[in-house]
């Protein structure tokens, strides 16, 4: 974030109701980019979920999945794939177990980052999922 960008939080209700300080001068923070999030799949910090649908239904958010080559899901916002239990045994070597993601393998993972999904109703979450689509 630029010094003025920090400015503006800080003197905004932001920085007014933070349980953190803000401080203009601190150099870390970045602007999450919303702006065709549609287009932005797969999601979270490593790519483990799909598509928006399961990232907002965390019970969606597949164990093993692999991509379609080209494929993209408008409806749930994201890759088009395939999901699996565990890895197929038809993945014989690295280099095809490595088309899969297996999110029970370290730093793969995508059970967290379940607030405030868990929280929201169905007529919420579909909402948001609607919104989101407009970004």
């Amino acid at each position: 974030m630029s010094y003025d960008f920090k400015k503006y939080l800080v003197a905004s209700w932001l920085g007014f109701y933070s349980k953190t300080r803000l401080r203009p001068a601190t150099p870390v923070g970045y602007i999450a980019p919303l702006g065709g999030i549609w287009a932005a799949a797969p999601y979270l910090h490593n790519g483990s979920v799909p598509t928006l649908y399961a990232l907002l239904h965390i019970e969606a958010r597949p164990k093993v999945w692999l991509r379609s080559e080209d494929g993209y899901d408008p409806k749930n916002v994201g890759l088009e794939y395939a999901a699996f239990k565990s890895l197929p045994v038809t993945a014989t070597t690295l280099d095809q177990e490595r088309l899969y993601y297996q999110t029970d393998l370290p730093r793969l993972g995508n059970q967290g980052h379940r607030f405030p999904m868990t929280s929201l109703n169905a007529t919420d979450t579909t909402a948001l999922l609607e919104y989101l689509k407009s970004l």
